[in-house]
């Protein structure tokens, strides 16, 4: 059975798939790479998710606990995830710029990444007003390079940030931060993806987007909401169609004034795929003005690490 087959890549000493997987059982990280340490964590939450869903108790205490190890990472002196040496002390002298111990990006840039506890990772930053503006902060440049304090959209590990909106509380500033990333980075010319692709990352994450929803959490099952770029969208599912209507959708409309689910007001800014497998019917009305209360309370936020 597959998770069986991910369980062994996630549990057996000295196996090529995770390396240094027995400090990070040990520890709880990996000694001297956060970035290492969040990829493997996510990975385990989403085995969790996996165990759980096939009734595997012991498999799921196993992993979910090994997830919450993230915050063993998190600097409350600095406010950011940062690496540990084996005795447990930081590495020394990391700013928001340092690359060391992040593969492909910067500390500022790898804090983000906890998709599957944010609203934790909104709390510890010291709730949800400090969360926007740091990410304000942040987004002030969408392609700055993985030695920067700004956003890398043109990298993986900065797909998901645009979405940590929906979770303190401004579902309106994620539309507008996909908006602009979308008119800026993305074109229709040969060099049109902002970084490399691969595999499709970059350019799956404008289809997503443009459908005005995006599978933020690993194993979760759900979508965090956007702003969907076209009139309509149809999605042919196995079990059922998804349409997706934006009334008003245009590149310079990126802000959800409502949203309709089968007829039903949905004011939170996120949906599960089992309540869109069968066919589901999701309608945007849009505009230029944002509508600041839509999905902004906090019973509204998507879901977190559970």
């Amino acid at each position: 059975m597959r998770v069986d087959a991910d369980k062994v890549g996630a549990t057996s000493d000295g196996n090529l798939v995770r390396k240094g997987l027995a400090s990070y059982i040990r520890l709880g990280y990996v000694p001297g790479s956060a970035s290492v340490t969040l990829e493997y964590e996510s990975a385990d939450y989403a085995l969790a998710r996996f165990a759980r869903a096939l009734g595997k108790k012991s498999d799921y205490d196993k992993f979910i606990s090994r997830a919450w190890n993230w915050k063993k990472l998190y600097d409350p002196s600095t406010g950011y995830i940062q690496p540990r040496d084996t005795a447990g002390k930081w590495v020394e002298d990391v700013t928001p710029y340092t690359r060391a111990g992040y593969t492909e990006g910067s500390a500022s840039q790898y804090t983000w990444m906890v998709p599957f506890d944010l609203k934790g990772l909104v709390k510890l930053m010291g709730g949800r007003h400090a969360a926007i503006d740091r990410l304000n902060r942040y987004f002030i440049h969408l392609n700055a390079g993985d030695t920067s304090p700004f956003a890398f959209m043109g990298n993986e590990p900065c797909e998901g940030d645009p979405w940590v909106y929906d979770y303190a509380g401004a579902p309106w500033l994620t539309q507008r931060v996909v908006g602009r990333i979308q008119d800026k980075l993305f074109t229709d010319s040969p060099s049109g993806i902002p970084g490399n692709d691969d595999g499709g990352a970059l350019s799956s994450w404008y289809v997503f987007s443009a459908l005005g929803m995006y599978p933020l959490v690993p194993g979760a099952g759900i979508y965090v909401l956007g702003c969907p770029l076209f009139p309509k969208a149809v999605l042919h599912l196995k079990k059922g169609t998804v349409t997706i209507i934006g009334r008003g959708a245009a590149s310079g409309s990126p802000c959800v004034r409502s949203v309709k689910v089968d007829g039903r007001l949905w004011n939170k800014p996120w949906i599960r795929f089992s309540g869109i497998s069968y066919g589901a019917t999701l309608r945007f009305v849009l505009s230029s003005t944002p509508a600041r209360k839509w999905g902004s309370s906090q019973a509204d936020a998507p879901p977190s690490i559970r």
